[in-house]
């Protein structure tokens, strides 16, 4: 940045060579970066996704119509499996460990997946495709109001204290 280069200590005579320093610097650490990043090997991991589907956890996703309609879309491969007796579905973004075009993930019997929606209501419109909607079952749950919530949070209040 060109405000670093104003804010050397010592005299004007000084600021040449200190001047010179700090590009050096900065030349060895950009090549640094590039050396790394000309060697790194990306390798897939995986997310809380595949996680839930392998080890038979509960997936709750949150505002499923808030991300972009690609990401969800991806989902439906996994939804389409649930509904096979052979419960499994590739993911297709693993192709390094296998050296297959991708790797097949067997669903584990306990996983569930749940999604929510915030609506206004039951009327409001859901920024899903058709093929994604078609395989959740929805339920519509009128929004809390006040007196609702201060009964809810006296209960868990409540059973704390116990």
């Amino acid at each position: 940045r060109s405000s670093d280069l104003t804010n050397f200590e010592g005299s004007d005579s000084d600021f040449p060579l200190k001047k010179f320093a700090w590009i050096l610097q900065k030349v060895k650490t950009v090549t640094a970066r590039k050396k790394t990043r000309d060697n790194t090997v990306f390798i897939f991991q995986d997310g809380p996704v595949l996680e839930a589907v392998k080890n038979g956890h509960v997936l709750i996703l949150e505002n499923i119509d808030e991300p972009d309609a690609a990401v969800v879309e991806r989902l439906n491969s996994l939804l389409e499996s649930l509904l096979e007796s052979e419960k499994s579905f590739h993911v297709h973004e693993d192709f390094v460990g296998s050296g297959e075009s991708s790797s097949v993930v067997r669903v584990h019997k306990n996983f569930r997946i749940f999604a929510t929606v915030r609506t206004k209501s039951s009327l409001s419109s859901v920024k899903l495709s058709p093929a994604t909607r078609s395989r959740f079952t929805e339920i519509f749950c009128s929004p809390y109001g006040c007196a609702d919530l201060e009964s809810l949070a006296g209960k868990i209040i409540a059973e704390n204290n116990q």
